[in-house]
């Protein structure tokens, strides 16, 4: 069976796109050529970014793409996927909507943990930091909270 599959090498092309090399068994490693892609810059990303919001009819405001930005890591199929699962879930894309859709604390909260360790003695600080892991994030460290 080798043979003919060794018949057509120099005229089959594939790509396979993934995350993981070593999942891909080793007798199609050996033929293939690794590329390695460098995360792409904000710049590059933002206008991108910014022209799917606009024919996808999405609204979002600048602060929600900033934080789709950061959260991406230069990472475009993060950025896609954020930005749909934000979308979907929420009717405005803003910081606080992103950040509730991905499950990360707001540079906000983590600001407040920040000052809280700084200023407050070790029971308090304690007492806000696991009072937001059990609530979630932004529920402990707001006035009044």
């Amino acid at each position: 069976m080798w043979s003919v599959i060794e018949r057509y090498t120099r005229n089959a092309r594939f790509c396979l796109i993934c995350n993981y090399v070593s999942k891909i068994i080793p007798a199609l490693q050996s033929r293939c050529t690794r590329f390695r892609f460098a995360p792409l810059k904000r710049d590059q990303v933002r206008g991108r970014l910014q022209d799917i919001v606009t024919k996808e009819g999405v609204t979002a405001t600048k602060d929600g793409m900033e934080a789709i930005l950061r959260l991406s890591g230069g990472d475009m199929r993060k950025v896609l996927n954020v930005l749909q699962s934000t979308s979907m879930s929420h009717d405005v894309v803003d910081e606080r909507a992103v950040y509730e859709c991905t499950g990360e604390p707001l540079p906000a909260d983590l600001d407040a943990i920040m000052t809280s360790l700084m200023n407050d003695d070790f029971n308090t600080c304690f007492g806000k930091v696991c009072c937001m892991w059990v609530e979630g994030w932004g529920t402990a460290l707001m006035p009044g909270a």
